[in-house]
């Protein structure tokens, strides 16, 4: 069985407002109220389209690229939505570069984000074989662990920063 959650947006119109141009937008309104409507569906697989994750990527596609259209100026209060719907899409690169908001989580201390993020990134990364620089991937690893580390999850922090350690060139040391 698969699940499938459907979610309708119903939007509110300004009717003067005509900004956005040169966006596919233009000459929308802008919204003044969301509603939000969220229904839950199972259906067996064989009665999906199938081209239903093809869809699904290009909605979550065009919901990233609204965020850094809306976002453009200062793209830091969206991190963690841009890297979700970039990760769902196939585009690896884009969704590697939002790791920004697993930065921003570690340091909020918001850690179970951090590692779903950051282990999401690194996951993303390896399966499109992304030639990551070796700095930029030891930095993840050393705040994956710290995440960890943060969540009292040692052995897994201690994996992760002996990663990024390796990467940088450098040795743990265990301590007497």
């Amino acid at each position: 069985m698969i699940f499938i959650l459907s979610i309708s947006i119903n939007l509110i119109y300004a009717p003067t407002w005509t900004g956005w141009s040169g966006l596919p937008l233009s000459g929308l309104s802008l919204p003044i109220r969301t509603c939000l409507h969220v229904q839950a569906y199972h259906y067996p697989r064989c009665c999906l389209q199938p081209d239903a994750d093809h869809q699904r990527r290009e909605l979550h596609r065009a919901i990233a690229e609204w965020y850094e259209a809306v976002y453009d100026k200062d793209l830091s209060p969206v991190y963690s939505l841009l890297a979700y719907h970039w990760n769902q899409t196939e585009e690896a690169n884009k969704a590697v570069n939002f790791l920004k908001a697993g930065e921003q989580a570690v340091h909020n201390f918001a850690n179970q984000e951090a590692v779903t993020l950051l282990s999401a990134a690194l996951i993303r990364a390896d399966e499109a074989s992304l030639d990551i620089v070796a700095t930029r991937r030891a930095h993840w690893e050393l705040l994956l662990g710290e995440a960890y580390v943060n969540l009292a999850e040692y052995v897994q922090g201690r994996q992760h920063i002996e990663t990024g350690l390796a990467l940088l060139g450098q040795q743990g040391r265990a301590i007497d």
